[in-house]
């Protein structure tokens, strides 16, 4: 087990104002703090943040450098930070503002060995992975390693790769517990920490097949040309991990429940909000699946196969967790429904997120790809049968060459990708990539208060960004409105395509917490011999970036440019909203450690 205490140069700084968190008056706010950024009061930090220059990030554009490698944070009972890096280290911040840094894969080689199994040391960790530590009420830290590109064997034979890890003393020291179901061409999901969900025992783990079938993204028809039939068996099972009265874990394989054996569950690029939400003895999964699987309709009574005739049906299932039973699929919605000339074959895109607020109301996004999002919540509290009648949310996409207001029915930008989370004061918070006025994707934001009515309305505002840029847009034909559906959060510096693998998570104060990185994919030749003059790595060893084969001439108008599916992401970024999302800024060390409890 490698140990290692990272220590930053020490400067004092004064942190944000807490006055409007709970239990404000345990916040130090006042420290001397190890970080290595200059002070993020500075407004050049606060969202929206607007990328200058080519491929110019936050670090490039602000000289942005928490003193951490951004991920996904979570927060024990103390509300000390949790983040994982891209090597299998974790990173736990320490009262004085230090960082400590955990060698998971070292113990994961070493836990294995204890159980007779050899492990070649390959792992593959990376951001389309879900990175979340997750804390039970007990603080016992929880999360899932996919070896799966490496080699197990045991006695001679190969086994499972793919694992839970459990730690009892706070991220200390771990022990693996292989998953047999969970190897090469599957996926795995943990019910993380939302603002108000309860997990009292071991998350449930969600196991579901993935590269089952191919879609071609550009006709939306399976590649094999085998019809719907042909991608069948992409299944999914609920595992129900139990502790032992030593504190080890049971995992309870031989009692896997099967969701359904044609659904479809993304890979965990962006957004990425909970599958599974817990209340009480019951567990609320929600899936897209396959139009030909039998299915019962909102009534209870049998429905015809195919109930969408274009998007992606979308469905809510609930388990008994001391029963290890399912109850009947419950028929949710048509997702992502935005072109009617497009064959109805089901988008991974259009995956949906739940949460649950105080009253135990749950609430429901159904997932779209360019297109607006739908919202439900539930009739009763804590209780699956019967939801709100679905409400269109976010702006109207707009017409690309006037910017006017644009069916939804026409395949132009709009959001893709949910985040989703209701924090402790009651507010929900979408997160999503937009694209819905030119080609242009930014990160955006939407809220709402929980507690109103399903059909109440979304929070609206006019941040800097919208203020300055969308009366500039042909002024004859574009009407600009005062006040948007979503606030700015990220602004990249060119059109064309870009994804931010964004992942919302949440604190014991119920602060909002927001983890992106940037990738362009659609450049020009500029763009390209930029991208290698910053990240020669990424390139060629002519320093040349190959764009993908079979590529025409992009969406940029009067511009000639390739997809290059091969760049990756690069400058992960921290922000944060400590105001239920009025206003986001970017996060350093001294942020983080000035909110640690019972210092």
């Amino acid at each position: 087990m490698l140990k290692k205490i990272v220590t930053l140069p020490i400067i004092t700084l004064i942190s944000f104002s807490c006055s409007d968190d709970a239990d404000h008056s345990r916040i130090q706010t006042d420290k001397t703090a190890s970080l290595h950024l200059t002070n993020a009061n500075d407004p050049k930090f606060a969202a929206p943040i607007i990328h200058t220059g080519l491929l110019k990030h936050e670090p490039q554009t602000l000289g942005y450098s928490p003193g951490f490698e951004a991920n996904p944070v979570s927060f024990d009972k103390r509300n000390r930070a949790y983040m994982l890096t891209m090597d299998a280290k974790l990173q736990i911040i320490q009262d004085n503002g230090t960082w400590k840094i955990i060698d998971i894969a070292a113990q994961v080689k070493k836990s294995l060995l204890t159980k007779g199994i050899a492990w070649d040391g390959v792992y593959r960790l990376s951001r389309i992975s879900q990175n979340t530590i997750v804390f039970d009420d007990m603080s016992d830290a929880y999360m899932l390693f996919d070896a799966s590109t490496g080699t197990m064997t045991s006695a001679g034979k190969k086994v499972s790769s793919g694992m839970l890890l459990h730690s009892k003393d706070r991220g200390e020291n771990w022990t693996a517990y292989p998953i047999p179901t969970f190897t090469s061409g599957k996926g795995a999901r943990l019910e993380f920490r939302d603002g108000h969900n309860k997990i009292a025992s071991p998350p449930a783990i969600l196991l579901y097949g993935k590269g089952e079938y191919l879609v071609d993204a550009r006709t939306n028809r399976l590649k094999n040309g085998g019809g719907i039939a042909a991608a069948a068996h992409t299944t999914a099972q609920i595992i129900l991990p139990a502790k032992n009265s030593d504190g080890t874990l049971n995992l309870n394989l031989n009692r896997a429940i099967e969701v359904t054996k044609k659904g479809i569950f993304a890979d965990l690029h962006s957004g990425v909000g909970n599958t599974m939400i817990s209340v009480g003895d019951k567990l609320h999964i929600v899936y897209i699946a396959f139009n030909d699987i039998p299915m019962i309709g909102e009534n209870g009574v049998a429905q015809t196969a195919a109930p969408c005739v274009r998007g992606t049906p979308t469905y809510i299932s609930t388990v008994t967790k001391s029963s290890f039973t399912i109850g009947l699929r419950q028929f949710l919605g048509c997702a992502g429904e935005y072109d009617s000339s497009i064959h109805p074959i089901p988008d991974v895109h259009n995956h949906p997120a739940i949460t649950i607020d105080s009253k135990q109301f749950l609430h429901l996004v159904l997932g779209s790809h360019h297109d607006n999002f739908l919202y439900r919540k539930s009739t009763k509290p804590a209780d699956a049968t019967a939801w709100s009648a679905p409400v269109e949310i976010g702006e109207q996409k707009r017409d690309p060459r006037t910017y006017e207001p644009s069916s939804r029915n026409t395949r132009v930008g709009s959001y893709t990708y949910v985040g989703l989370l209701c924090d402790a004061k009651d507010k929900l918070h979408v997160v999503a990539r937009w694209a819905g006025v030119g080609y242009t994707f930014r990160l955006v934001s939407m809220t709402k208060n929980a507690l109103e009515a399903a059909n109440g309305p979304w929070d609206e505002y006019s941040d800097s960004y919208s203020k300055t840029f969308y009366p500039k847009l042909s002024p004859t034909q574009f009407n600009a409105e005062d006040k948007y559906k979503h606030h700015h959060l990220v602004v990249p510096s060119q059109p064309g395509y870009v994804v931010y693998h964004h992942k919302l998570t949440t604190d014991r104060y119920g602060r909002i917490y927001l983890a992106y990185e940037t990738q362009e994919k659609e450049m020009t030749g500029a763009m390209a011999a930029e991208y290698c003059r910053m990240w020669p790595s990424d390139c060629n060893a002519s320093g040349v970036l190959e764009a993908d084969p079979g590529q025409a001439d992009c969406h940029l108008p009067t511009k000639r440019c390739k997809y290059y599916d091969n760049t990756k992401a690069h400058d992960p970024v921290l922000m944060m909203s400590n105001n239920s999302g009025k206003s986001w800024r970017l996060v350093n060390t001294l942020d983080l450690q000035s909110v640690i409890i019972g210092q």
